[in-house]
């Protein structure tokens, strides 16, 4: 059965104003806005716990916390910042200087964005789309220099295989560059989850309820009708439904839609949306002492 995290709102024939499919920051600040205008909604979370992607962890002698998850805030995002100054929380403003691990021990990355725009801003925006793999073999003009930058910022920025990157999405063409500003990077001090913890403390509980532990398996829907299916059989009904998952669900969902009960089956997903993507990726956190590796200036 689903476990019920706030309390059960009276909701006549278990029918509620809206289903909320995901309990990240996306899915709470939606139930936060709609509980609060007068709507009952019902969010429903795979896992059992808030959060989605953000996994903050706090480790005993450790001065700040562990983000296993989403980490930073990438440019001055006014809505993050809103709930940011609401929740009292202290955002901070990351250093713009960038070391590479090299042979020759560590290596101060000067003009990093600037370098690595003059690249994207060779890529095509219309036409026939390729990957970045394609791009690079195309362009020999690039220095190696350039195309081990543009393969670091892929694989290890956007954590994505060159050969799967669209070229379209990361051009600049015609762009003006990038202001600081834009550029900015910045971290929640005390934990990323100090967001959702705040957006859950500001849904209506007599109008909403949040159900961990809860995977929706199936999708259904007519008009001013939605079923939506979770794994032990239990079935809600509303009159509208809002699915805020990763596209990465969403793409299993589409690729695997003939497996039943293994995943999220969201009927049209694959035909409104055929290109999108969502690579996997690992993340490892690493605590030192102290630095002992020599830098020199790019």
């Amino acid at each position: 059965m689903a476990s019920a995290l706030l309390e059960n709102p009276v909701v006549p024939d278990r029918r509620w104003d809206v289903i909320v499919v995901g309990a990240g920051a996306a899915g709470l600040a939606a139930a936060e806005q709609l509980s609060r205008a007068g709507l009952s909604v019902a969010v429903l979370e795979a896992r059992p716990a808030l959060g989605g992607r953000i996994r903050t962890r706090r480790m005993r002698g450790c001065a700040v916390p562990i983000e296993l998850g989403a980490e930073f805030v990438h440019g001055r995002s006014e809505e993050v910042f809103e709930i940011a100054s609401a929740a009292g929380l202290l955002i901070d403003r990351l250093s713009d200087s960038l070391l590479a691990a090299t042979r020759s021990g560590l290596k101060s990355q000067l003009a990093f964005w600037d370098r690595f725009e003059r690249i994207t801003r060779q890529m095509r925006r219309t036409g026939r789309d390729r990957s970045v793999a394609d791009f690079l073999r195309a362009r020999r003009s690039l220095s190696p220099a350039q195309r081990r930058l543009a393969a670091w910022m892929v694989e290890g920025y956007h954590a994505a295989p060159l050969d799967r990157v669209s070229e379209h999405a990361l051009s600049t063409a015609g762009d003006p560059p990038s202001s600081p500003e834009e550029r900015a990077q910045f971290r929640v001090v005390a934990g990323y989850d100090g967001l959702t913890n705040w957006l859950r403390s500001r849904l209506e509980p007599k109008r909403c309820g949040v159900f961990l532990s809860t995977p929706a398996r199936e999708i259904r829907w007519r008009r001013r009708h939605v079923t939506v299916r979770c794994e032990d059989s239990q079935e809600f009904r509303a009159s509208r439904v809002l699915v805020t998952v990763p596209v990465g669900v969403l793409q299993a969902a589409a690729e695997s839609a003939a497996q039943s009960g293994s995943i999220l089956r969201l009927p049209l997903f694959g035909e409104r949306c055929p290109g999108s993507r969502w690579g996997m990726s690992s993340r490892s956190c690493c605590g030192f002492a102290r630095c002992s590796g020599q830098t020199r200036d790019s």
